[in-house]
């Protein structure tokens, strides 16, 4: 040991949530801790910024109601306050632009057109064997999520809806590659319990946590570990670390709450665990803006469904927007793709397939907040063409009810009665039941409207 040395009980290796929990509940059983952060202010990712009035998160933050992270930092004595996100009315982006309703909800699947009952039925029968967990004789650590959502639902839509959720809930855009137990593990909390968008951002938690190491005695330094020996010291065994500025710090326990790759250069190859693993592991990255718009009343919560997509109004979040004015946040996943390759590269204009967005979210405006004007000129669009495909639908509905009006029993020439029109749309009056229908099923034809209800719904 040299005099530059300085003895600690615990060395924690980075200044996130992680480190700071780790750091206030050692300090809080009276042991001398430190830890070392190389960033300016500590927080990591968990870090806002500020922009005039408006705060952003480093991109799209919440934390899991009830999860590991909201339990340790209630233990803590940190205040986790905030509201769930604004779902109502979420919208599903498909990459040729067309916007449909997203069934996250009864009223979402009922309103869903590219999702019918029996995806809603599969869907829901997965998302229950989701919460449940997963079978004693199939390990999912050893099988990719896309096989894991293959064999937990049947139908095609089912499992495209399961893919949407998986990416939502682990930022994992690439279902191949990332594995199926954390897939699991983070669709059953964000399915059994939600999660929580925190008022004032996620600074509130740093600040909060903050606070709270250093009443509890923690010291938080801006330097760097730059290398780590092994060994014993006076009698016992410790561990000495360097930091960039050559400062030395000899500690008995350390812990690394950081990147994988920056623990196994420290480690080094005596850890041959820790060593494979940062050689293999892949980071998921994506591409994200956070926007603080004035006008928010046309933007709904929006998941791409072919596209990798994330887009959400954070409404009612309080200290991150001024009166009036909402923060929103946009991601493009790239799962475990390197940046600039895959969606992000196919989405350049010019691309063989690049993602064009509809004509309406480019259309030019007169209003303050273009991008509200060209939410509004979607949902317009939107509309507009969800009540041409209902009016097609009512006039095809009254030409099947004034030919079903025609049809008359083969053996005693009886008009059937059935579903019949009514001035200009159908409505429905109660079939009568004739004597014929049993003798028409026996041999072999499938029966009237008489006594089988068609195809057709009220407006």
């Amino acid at each position: 040991m040299t005099n530059r040395d300085e003895t600690v009980d615990v060395l924690v290796v980075g200044g996130g949530l992680a480190g700071g929990l780790v750091a206030e509940a050692a300090a809080r059983q009276g042991k001398r801790v430190v830890v070392l952060e190389r960033a300016a202010e500590p927080g990591g990712r968990a870090r806002s910024q500020a922009q005039g009035e408006h705060r952003f998160n480093f991109g799209p933050h919440a934390i899991y109601r009830g999860g590991p992270m909201h339990r340790a930092l209630v233990a803590a004595g940190v205040p986790v306050t905030g509201v769930d996100p604004s779902v109502g009315g979420a919208q599903a982006l498909f990459a040729d632009g067309r916007l449909d309703a997203l069934p996250i909800s009864l009223g979402g699947a009922l309103r869903a057109g590219w999702f019918g009952t029996r995806d809603a039925v599969d869907f829901m029968r997965a998302a229950q064997a989701v919460k449940t967990g997963p079978r004693a004789q199939a390990p999912l650590h050893e099988t990719s999520a896309a096989a894991w959502i293959d064999s937990l639902a049947t139908r095609e839509n089912a499992r495209t809806m399961l893919a949407v959720l998986v990416r939502l809930a682990t930022y994992g855009g690439d279902l191949h590659v990332l594995s199926a137990d954390v897939a699991q593990q983070q669709l059953a909390a964000a399915l059994r319990s939600g999660v929580i968008y925190v008022h004032g951002g996620w600074q509130a938690l740093v600040d909060g946590l903050l606070a709270r190491v250093k009443q509890a005695g923690a010291q938080v330094r801006h330097a760097r570990a730059a290398s780590l020996a092994l060994g014993h010291g006076d009698g016992a065994l410790q561990h000495r670390v360097l930091d960039a500025e050559g400062r030395g710090y000899r500690a008995r326990d350390v812990v690394f709450a950081c990147a994988p790759h920056v623990a196994s250069s420290l480690v080094g190859e005596a850890d041959a665990g820790l060593a494979a693993f940062a050689r293999t592991a892949q980071p998921v990255t994506m591409r994200c803006v956070d926007l603080g718009l004035r006008d928010s009343r046309d933007l709904r919560f929006t998941l791409g469904v072919d596209v990798p997509f994330y887009f959400s109004p954070q409404r009612g979040v309080r200290g991150m927007a001024p009166a009036g004015a909402v923060s929103v946040h946009a991601a493009l996943y790239l799962g475990a793709e390197a940046p600039g390759a895959g969606w992000s590269t196919r989405l350049r204009p010019g691309s063989p397939r690049a993602w064009t967005p509809p004509r309406c979210w480019t259309r030019p405006s007169i209003e303050r907040c273009p991008i509200s004007a060209s939410a509004c000129w979607c949902v317009a669009c939107c509309l507009a063409r969800w009540c041409t495909m209902r009016f097609r639908t009512a006039r095809a509905e009254v030409s099947s009810a004034a030919r079903h009006a025609r049809r008359r029993c083969p053996e005693s020439g009886t008009p059937v009665t059935g579903w019949a029109p009514k001035g200009t749309w159908p409505t429905r009056r109660r079939p009568r039941r004739s004597a014929w229908p049993a003798a028409s099923q026996a041999r072999g034809k499938a029966g009237y409207a008489s006594h089988r209800e068609p195809a057709v719904r009220h407006l």
